[in-house]
């Protein structure tokens, strides 16, 4: 009589299971980025929203500062922006 050995398996189906074994792993890992992918991108996304929105309100409050001072002030305002009137035109005939 011949005994069969049955407790290690045939070198195919071994190479198989490790193929198996490999290939769900690295599904696991392709898995694991991309939710960590997205988490990334979703964090990204919020602070962007956020940096945009105190932007915004920062631009409007000078907006509306700078509205307000000429409202108080009109003579001074006109007075500089001849003001920068008269050096944006010497800076550019200084270029000739």
């Amino acid at each position: 009589m011949t005994k069969t050995d049955t407790s290690t398996p045939a070198p195919e189906t071994h190479t198989a299971s490790s193929q198996s074994d490999l290939k769900e792993r690295a599904e696991e890992a392709v898995e694991t980025a991309r939710k960590s992918v997205e988490r990334t991108v979703a964090t990204a996304r919020d602070e962007g929203e956020k940096a945009l929105s105190e932007a915004q309100d920062t631009f409007m409050s000078a907006q509306d500062s700078a509205m307000s001072a000429v409202r108080r002030n009109p003579g001074l305002a006109l007075l500089g922006a001849v003001g920068v009137g008269v050096l944006l035109g010497m800076a550019m005939r200084g270029r000739d």
